[in-house]
């Protein structure tokens, strides 16, 4: 049985978080000495889902993440998305770009 860096390449991870607050306005991200096997990381995107309150949160970073004395790197695009997108999200090679925001939708405005 091989064991894996959590954030091995290409790896598509689960982790659970607990948060205080019920908005989430955007998302920052570090890495911290001892956590993982690797110096440095790279994240492509980040969904963060609340099934309490069917929300669901994307970041888009496909950013390098700094080391914890740095300060946070942070999403370049954030928005809240349909809980339904999330919870059966696309293949990890989709066009991320193709799904509609939230508040897109509730405002009747289309992407197309």
């Amino acid at each position: 049985m091989q064991i894996r860096d959590d954030f091995e390449r290409g790896a598509r991870d689960h982790f659970k978080l607990f948060f205080k607050q019920r908005d989430i306005i955007n998302m920052g991200l570090f890495w911290w000495p001892g956590f993982s096997i690797s110096q440095s990381w790279c994240v492509k995107w980040v969904l963060l889902l609340n099934s309490d309150t069917e929300s669901c949160f994307e970041g888009i970073f496909d950013k390098w993440i700094y080391h914890y004395r740095d300060p946070p790197t942070y999403a370049t695009r954030f928005h809240k998305l349909k809980f339904a997108d999330c919870v059966s999200p696309g293949e990890i090679e989709a066009e991320r770009k193709s799904y509609l925001r939230y508040d897109d939708i509730t405002r009747g405005i289309s992407l197309q």
